[in-house]
């Protein structure tokens, strides 16, 4: 599984802050639990090693290394 840009970013300010989207009130509820959904599966395919991200200069690379996958709570 390889994320898009906007979606590797995503991943990234959730592995460092867990919880940087709950405080954003502009996405909806329903829009940010489809976002913990997709989390779940990149979690899958991490685990797999099968999960990729794109860099700003459109390569990409694969996640590692990361200690504890994140999981953003549910509103």
């Amino acid at each position: 599984m390889t994320l898009n840009k906007t979606k590797t970013r995503l991943l990234n300010a959730f592995i460092c802050e867990q919880n940087a989207l709950l405080s954003l009130p502009v996405i909806s509820d329903t829009d940010y639990n489809t976002i913990c959904d997709e989390v779940e599966d990149w979690e899958t395919a991490y685990n797999n090693q099968n999960l990729y991200g794109t860099a700003e200069d459109n390569t990409t690379f694969q996640f590692a290394g990361i200690d504890q996958f994140p999981k953003p709570p549910k509103r």
